[in-house]
């Protein structure tokens, strides 16, 4: 009850993702196979940029809100520390779940998720029962999430035959420093603090970016 809005409004943002994932669908099936490797690199690039984008955000949203409903203070505290689960989610409904079906691998989404979610329960179990604590707990949703996403990855690039590049990893690594970013300091220095980590993850990625840009020139001059 004291995260349900955290939880509304992450669920709301996560409805409107499974909508773009469900368009993108038929838009696969339509590239030829050999393609599907370059389309995942640069359609990986410009989801994880997104997403992660869109944690900057999330501290001014938290702060309107307190204000305007005060009695959801906690609620807000709550909010920026599962904000990751849009990264990990948004990445699963449009690239890696789009792939996995693209590529027939339904029954691995369903072990996976199967599995996730046995071990979800059991950690919740544990940590609302015998050794109550709301952090550790909702802690355990942003990193169950997290270990989907990247098993469902590995595989995904497994059966492309893509190289493995710490590029393609870069939500895994960005997404703890945020929550390391907005759990030791406070809000508004926070935020400046993770919009660095962003600006130096541009930058790093500063090579593949160009190369989207270029490639949807040429795309649009065709």
């Amino acid at each position: 009850g004291k995260v349900s809005l955290s939880l509304s409004i992450v669920n709301m943002i996560l409805s409107f993702v499974t909508m773009i994932g469900i368009v993108f669908f038929p838009v696969l099936k339509k590239i030829q196979y050999q393609h599907y490797a370059f389309v995942f690199k640069n359609l990986n690039i410009i989801v994880v940029l997104f997403a992660l984008g869109c944690l900057i955000f999330a501290i001014p949203v938290q702060k309107i809100i307190r204000i305007w409903l005060p009695d959801y203070s906690f609620s807000m505290q709550i909010m920026v520390w599962i904000m990751p689960i849009c990264v990990f989610e948004s990445e699963m409904s449009i690239l890696l779940n789009t792939y996995m079906k693209a590529l027939r691998k339904e029954k691995i989404i369903l072990l996976i998720n199967f599995s996730i979610m046995v071990f979800s329960m059991i950690y919740a179990y544990v940590f609302t029962s015998y050794y109550p604590n709301l952090y550790v707990a909702i802690a355990g949703i942003v990193i169950f999430l997290g270990i989907k996403a990247l098993f469902t990855k590995i595989y995904v690039i497994s059966k492309l035959k893509i190289k493995n590049e710490f590029n393609l990893y870069v939500e895994f690594l960005v997404t703890p420093l945020y929550v390391f970013a907005v759990t030791t300091l406070s809000g508004w220095h926070s935020m400046f603090l993770y919009l660095l980590i962003y600006i130096l993850l541009i930058a790093w990625l500063k090579k593949d970016i160009l190369n989207i840009i270029r490639f949807g020139k040429d795309v649009l001059r065709r």
